[in-house]
């Protein structure tokens, strides 16, 4: 028996990891696009902030909810 705390490192990956990521990607991308609507002054600062809310709110409800309702083996 192994005493080591950690879970072996070939662990398949799950459909919440998997979405977690892509949600990483499109924040990052999301991010970048608002960095330059700033910078050309294109769009409004509050309004910039509401959509990366609304972004967050809605990417960690999907990302728990996959979390929650992923069978246990």
């Amino acid at each position: 028996m192994s005493t080591n705390p950690l879970p072996p490192e070939d662990l398949p990956p799950t459909s919440a990891g998997r979405l977690s990521l892509v949600m990483f990607v499109l924040f990052v991308v999301l991010a970048a696009v608002i960095a330059l609507m700033l910078v050309w002054g294109i769009a409004d600062p509050t309004m910039l902030l509401k959509v990366v809310a609304t972004f967050v709110v809605v990417a960690l409800t999907g990302v728990i909810a996959l979390m929650a309702l992923q069978p246990r083996s």
